[in-house]
């Protein structure tokens, strides 16, 4: 009987992520204390595939001896494991991403890692990277006794938000209030995290948190003035995970990537928040973080991505900023065109399969 119990466990266990040893580790900083001040002691809200292994690990070298940093073990920031961490003086910290790339990186490491092996799972042994982004989308609704939302793995719904502002974890989208907005989350940005950060200005988000430890900026960490001549490097970061697939969204058609939309409009509003909180936060430091380069095309690509009729208004009034105008060429349209095309032979190629599958089985099972 013991077997028996110590098996369904681990069954259970290899059927969800696997957390980051680092998450429930405490790290110290290993900069010298060269101010009295109160330690910091940093609680870093983990949201899956935004970076946060490797944060934890790089975060070492721009804090001092006295602080530290540790995870919330994949769970929301007001989430029991959170709160317990935060006793005695904690803050939060975050580090957020694009919504659109982050849902896709959870469905890919899902697809080719974590369900590798799952042969019902969206896309199993289909050669393009992209296969079954649109079942997987559907993922809330398609539960049976076997598996949970979105074949237990992440649930991707406003995942950001929901870490924002809940207590629950990546694996379903409970644990959050209905009543909560987006207003509501931009508020708890500003209130209860003594640090935003952000995937894509990840050395500048390290520059920051240093500055938050130790009121200094690096001559490294300025827009273009790192290297030899200023007497410093950039300290080494770390990448937690090396796929060997591609994650990037530039080759995947239109219409997918408006499966996933579906399932982050909220976290893409508090997304442009966060830029904003940031951008705030850089100009208390008096130097220049982020070249101004940079920074446009963050904005751009974040307005372009939750820009629509119900929330540009919203986004005017908070922001001042103007949504804008896309008009696509003929080669994009006749582009799109064809990726809808290919991606409904794909749909269909799949159904075929599987129905031969089930025809096979059946036969065998008669025979």
């Amino acid at each position: 009987m013991r077997l028996l119990l110590w098996l369904a466990a681990a069954t259970a266990t290899d059927d969800r992520r696997q957390l980051s040893a680092r998450d429930r580790q405490t790290t110290k900083g290993l900069l010298p204390n060269d101010v009295e001040r109160t330690p910091q002691r940093w609680v870093f809200v983990h949201i899956p595939k935004a970076a946060g292994a490797s944060f934890m690990v790089d975060a070492r070298h721009f804090l001092t001896r006295r602080d530290s940093i540790t995870g919330s073990e994949e769970k929301g920031a007001f989430s029991r494991t959170t709160l317990r961490k935060l006793e005695n003086g904690g803050r939060r910290a975050v580090l957020l991403r694009r919504p659109l790339q982050l849902v896709y990186s959870q469905f890919l490491y899902c697809k080719n890692v974590l369900k590798g092996k799952v042969k019902d799972f969206p896309g199993h042994g289909q050669s393009e990277a992209w296969a079954g982004v649109k079942e997987w989308s559907k993922g809330a609704t398609k539960v049976t006794a076997e598996r949970g939302p979105f074949w237990k793995c992440y649930d991707p719904r406003n995942i950001q938000f929901r870490f924002v502002v809940g207590e629950g974890s990546a694996l379903t989208n409970k644990g959050v209030s209905s009543k909560i907005s987006v207003a509501d989350a931009s508020r708890k940005l500003d209130g209860e995290f003594g640090f935003v950060g952000f995937v894509e200005l990840y050395r500048e988000s390290l520059c920051l948190l240093g500055w938050r430890a130790t009121k200094q900026v690096p001559s490294y960490c300025r827009c273009g003035a790192e290297g030899p001549l200023f007497g410093a490097k950039f300290p080494p970061t770390s990448t937690t995970h090396r796929e060997a697939y591609d994650s990037s969204l530039d080759k995947v058609p239109s219409s997918v990537q408006g499966s996933l939309k579906k399932l982050v409009d909220r976290d893409e509003l508090l997304y442009l928040h966060g830029l904003f909180v940031f951008e705030r936060a850089v100009k208390e430091t008096g130097a220049q973080l982020v070249c101004p380069g940079k920074m446009e095309r963050l904005w751009t690509t974040a307005l372009r991505d939750a820009c629509r009729p119900s929330t540009s208004q919203y986004i005017r009034e908070h922001y001042n900023k103007s949504c804008p105008v896309v008009r696509k060429s003929l080669s994009q349209k006749a582009l799109d065109v064809v990726s809808g095309v290919v991606e409904h032979a794909l749909e269909v190629r799949t159904r075929n399969d599987r129905a031969m599958r089930h025809l096979k089985h059946v036969a065998k099972a008669h025979s």
